[in-house]
């Protein structure tokens, strides 16, 4: 398993909790070691880099509380004034479109964003994708932040930090259309963070209405500056383990090899995490893009809400 070998790589992972959602964001990234790894990366001049944090937000979002599927707009604006308090000055929430800057005001974003369909470039991605669209604010950002949320997925076991970067494409529509199985999908979020490298993720695993399905029961915000060691440590703490990791994960493992995980802060796993089966996860991606699929329980899932 991920941190049981001796290898050349490796990576802290912190899950954060508190009251509040500040809080526990506030953990995590201290925990995490996150400061240091910016300090050390961009030891100065941070004044005049651009940041660009990218959170999950489907364009056709509406306010969900207790059962939402994006990330907490006060996660976001509050990792956006932890940064400028690095001096970052130049920091860029932007989201996933079209329609990204009136979903961030349905939801509660207190701040500008940016829609990342609004300034497209070509871009040879490599991998499954190839050539397709690209923001240039995405692409042309010195230090790059993906938010995600942790949720079960049918298809997919579940959603963290790697499934983020399936928002950052333009029109990732078209894409998401070819690519409908699991390794498919997976092949392409990997690609894409390989293509554009994330310097650190964090996942909002926040959620205080305990009776809702399909959420994560926890007050728990997860950070780490490896996306891999991020999702692996967000499976653990979900209760799931080895195969169970799901297909991004698995394809991020395949090409990274082993590493090593420090783990840090509260590691108790969240007993009321509602994952589905292996084998509803089996049948859902037999299914995708299948004729019978809906039959099967199947459901075309946006990537820009992954």
């Amino acid at each position: 398993m991920v941190g049981n070998a001796t290898s050349r790589e490796r990576a802290a992972v912190a899950v954060g909790t508190g009251g509040t959602i500040e809080a526990a964001l506030s953990t995590a990234l201290g925990e995490a070691g996150i400061e240091g790894v910016l300090r050390g990366s961009f030891p100065s001049y941070r004044d005049r880099l651009r940041v660009v944090i990218k959170p999950v937000l489907a364009p056709a979002a509406v306010p969900s509380p207790g059962s939402r599927t994006y990330a907490s707009p006060a996660l976001v604006e509050g990792l956006a004034a932890w940064l400028r308090a690095l001096d970052f000055a130049d920091v860029t929430i932007a989201v996933s479109g079209p329609y990204g800057e009136s979903a961030a005001r349905r939801v509660g974003y207190r701040s500008r964003v940016h829609d990342l369909t609004h300034d497209t470039d070509t871009f040879y991605y490599g991998g499954r994708i190839g050539r397709h669209l690209v923001s240039r604010t995405w692409r042309d950002a010195d230090l790059r932040v993906l938010v995600g949320r942790a949720l079960p997925d049918r298809q997919l076991m579940y959603a963290g930090a790697i499934a983020a970067a399936l928002g950052c494409v333009p029109d990732s529509d078209s894409l998401a259309r070819r690519y409908v199985s699991g390794t498919s999908i997976a092949a392409c979020a990997n690609d894409l963070i390989e293509a554009q490298p994330v310097t650190f993720g964090v996942v909002d695993g926040f959620n205080d209405d305990w009776a809702v399905a399909d959420a994560a029961p926890t007050l728990a915000v997860l950070a780490s500056a490896d996306l891999l060691a991020l999702d692996w440590v967000l499976g653990e703490v979900a209760g799931l383990d080895g195969p169970q990791l799901g297909f991004l994960v698995a394809e991020a493992l395949q090409r990274r090899g082993i590493i090593d995980i420090d783990r840090e802060g509260d590691l108790t796993e969240w007993g009321d995490w509602r994952s589905p089966s292996s084998a509803r996860v089996a049948v859902t991606d037999t299914a995708a893009g299948r004729w019978w699929g809906r039959l099967a329980g199947w459901q075309e899932v946006p990537w820009t809400a992954r």
